[in-house]
């Protein structure tokens, strides 16, 4: 699913890892089906802190 998506380590490959690390200790922790919205919440807020800010641009005159 991701390889569509893929724009570097930096971007992906971190938040895919966050989302892994995540989801395994809540697992070894809490248990099912907890660990799924752990990994989900962990790789949204990895690829978010990881993006960069979009540059405003100005409207274009018409």
């Amino acid at each position: 699913m991701t390889a569509r998506f893929w724009m570097g380590w930096r971007r992906t490959g971190f938040a895919i890892a966050a989302s892994g690390l995540s989801s395994a200790a809540v697992f070894h922790t809490l248990g099912a089906p907890w660990h799924v919205m752990a990994g989900a919440m962990a790789g949204i807020a990895v690829a978010y802190i990881a993006a960069r800010p979009e540059q405003a641009q100005e409207p274009q005159p018409a």
